[in-house]
């Protein structure tokens, strides 16, 4: 038997005498015949079942369980016990009993105080916490220049609770009271237990002055024995780690948490930066203003938007606008993907391109060569509108081509949807870009080829380069003969004139009677279409009229536009 049981023994063979002298006759005979055990288990969470075994014992009314530090048991922690017979004893500790060690005595029926004592004390132990979830498995900074991250709620059980036991008691100046002998006086009171938390197997504290990696003013934790909330966890901590709780001597599990010093939406923000700062830097360096080659001489454009157009019929190329878009979005879902996995997770690395992307940049750039290469060997396509306009990616010479149409929304819906999807991967746990499934690459082929098959079957349409009126005839002021050069001009086509002020879209307007002649010679591949047209007008309208001189001193310049309209409804205009 080991110095503290034989203590422990002391003790009770003192107390049982001491009940002895006091109680008749029959009492003590009985006591002298009665006896406890070592309980069962030695050492138990509170609210836990302990047995004890023994011999004849008495009826019990309650049990006592009395701090090592409490010698004569004056506070104990009593509970009536849920079993009793005269071999064994069963009781549950209470919950709120704080963890240490204890003697265990019971009273018996119709006695004030413990006539038997076990042979060996109990171990109260608290239940160790548990963490089954976290609000969220990365914190972000509460606020841009704040130093803390934003609250983080802990689930769990067995966090700390409102506990009952011995504390010294004090006088009104705080001093430690002594009794008689010179002896500490204790006295029992509920406490609260306190909650810590642990980064890396590290306290978090606060601090009112110098902070620290472990340490903020404003740190604070609330909460239940299930529920925890945590605030004030200092933002100089970053990158994955290790929190666990920690309560009294109870230590739980530890949970893998991420700190990301940089906000939520910073992948978004700098990946759109980047891609503003690529755009913005092409711009600045293709602001002047250039003619567009082989378009009106009197409409000028950024240089920077000649990257859209194409140069022979002056109109927006969709392969080049489809091609740039995918390239765009390439670029910003890679960056989003790094910035991400560099500064988010606190991995620094480059990405890797995702599966997929290479395979729709592969059929974006075959499209832009294969429409290059059709349109030298058919010719180019129909100029439409005197000024590139967004139309020119849905139609050709203002007729509206379905392949196009559904080729230009195939790539905004395929790269809106990529660029949705990127965005909504949490930037903590991202590792790749949206994998694009083979049915959207064969999609955006099957896509792809209608387009360049629509340029293959479909018939040139006009596109002008010049166009000049003169009126040779003196006695006939009001006919005019035009010379009308370009390319896909037709013999049949119909013509009309569009006059008014550079301010608004002028109307539309019909020349009336119209004689359309061609020569052999100018053919341009098909028989019906030719390189130059030479058209009289006969009763030409008053605002038709070629101009005699450009208007100058501030005026606005009127506008004066040909307008030819081949047979399958493909037009082209040109200012005169």
């Amino acid at each position: 038997m080991n110095l503290r049981a034989a203590m422990w023994m002391l003790s009770a063979l003192a107390a049982v005498s001491a009940q002895a002298q006091g109680a008749d006759g029959a009492a003590a005979a009985s006591s002298t015949t009665a006896s406890l055990g070592a309980p069962s288990p030695a050492s138990i969470l509170r609210g836990g079942q302990v047995s004890v075994t023994g011999d004849n014992l008495p009826s019990v009314q309650t049990v006592q369980l009395c701090e090592d530090i409490d010698q004569n048991c004056d506070h104990p922690h009593t509970t009536p016990p849920t079993e009793t017979t005269s071999k064994s004893l069963k009781f549950v500790v209470p919950l709120d009993i704080k963890p240490g060690t204890y003697r265990i005595g019971v009273v018996a029926t119709g006695q004030k105080q413990p006539t038997l004592f076990t042979s060996s004390p109990l171990d109260v132990t608290r239940a160790i916490p548990t963490i089954s979830a976290l609000s969220n498995s990365t914190l972000y900074p509460a606020g841009l220049f704040n130093h803390q991250y934003t609250n983080l709620t802990i689930q769990g059980t067995g966090f700390a609770t409102i506990s009952e036991g011995l504390v010294s008691d004090k006088d009104n100046k705080g001093s430690i009271k002594n009794g008689k002998d010179d002896k500490i006086v204790y006295t029992m009171r509920k406490y609260q237990e306190t909650n810590q938390i642990l980064i890396n197997d590290i306290p978090l504290s606060k601090c009112e002055s110098q902070k620290t990696r472990y340490c903020l003013d404003s740190y604070l934790v609330n909460g239940t024995d299930t529920t925890i909330t945590v605030s004030g966890i200092p933002t100089m901590l970053s990158g994955q780690v290790k929190l666990a709780v920690k309560v009294e001597d109870a230590v739980s599990q530890p949970h893998e948490l991420l700190l990301s010093r940089y906000p939520r939406y910073a992948p978004k923000a700098i990946a759109a930066v980047v891609v503003f700062i690529v755009l913005g830097g092409a711009y600045l360096a293709n602001r002047k203003l250039i003619a567009v080659p082989q378009g009106t001489p009197t409409a000028k454009i950024r240089r920077w938007r000649t990257l859209f157009i194409d140069m022979d019929s002056a109109t927006y190329s969709l392969s080049r606008v489809q091609l740039v878009i995918w390239t765009f979005v390439a670029l910003f879902g890679w960056v989003y993907l790094s910035v991400a996995r560099s500064f988010i997770q606190g991995m620094v690395t480059f990405s890797d391109i995702p599966s997929g992307l290479p395979g729709v940049l592969v059929v974006s750039v075959g499209t832009s060569v294969a429409a290059t290469g059709v349109q030298s060997v058919k010719g180019t396509k129909s100029s439409g509108p005197l000024s590139p306009t967004f139309s020119d990616l849905y139609s050709v010479g203002g007729v509206i081509a379905p392949e196009r149409a559904q080729f230009l929304l195939w790539t905004i819906v395929g790269a809106a949807g990529f660029i949705v999807f990127t965005l909504a991967l949490d930037p903590a746990t991202i590792q790749n870009l949206p994998t694009l499934p083979d049915g959207f690459l064969q999609l955006a082929g099957i896509s792809a080829f209608g387009y360049v098959g629509g340029k293959i079957v479909r018939k040139s349409g006009p596109a002008l380069k010049g166009v000049k009126g003169t009126v040779q005839d003196p006695d006939a002021p009001k006919t005019v003969t035009w010379t009308l050069t370009g390319t896909g001009l037709a013999k049949n086509a119909t013509c009309a004139y569009k006059q008014g002020e550079e301010t608004a879209e002028p109307p539309e307007k019909s020349f009336g009677s119209v004689e359309i002649e061609a020569k052999d010679a100018d053919q341009d591949g098909d028989p019906t279409l030719y390189k130059v047209l030479t058209v009289k007008t006969t009763d030409t309208p008053d605002d038709a009229m070629p101009p005699p001189t450009p208007a100058s001193g501030g005026q606005a310049h009127p506008v004066h536009l040909f307008v030819i309209i081949n047979p399958d409804g493909q037009r082209a205009e040109w200012s005169y």
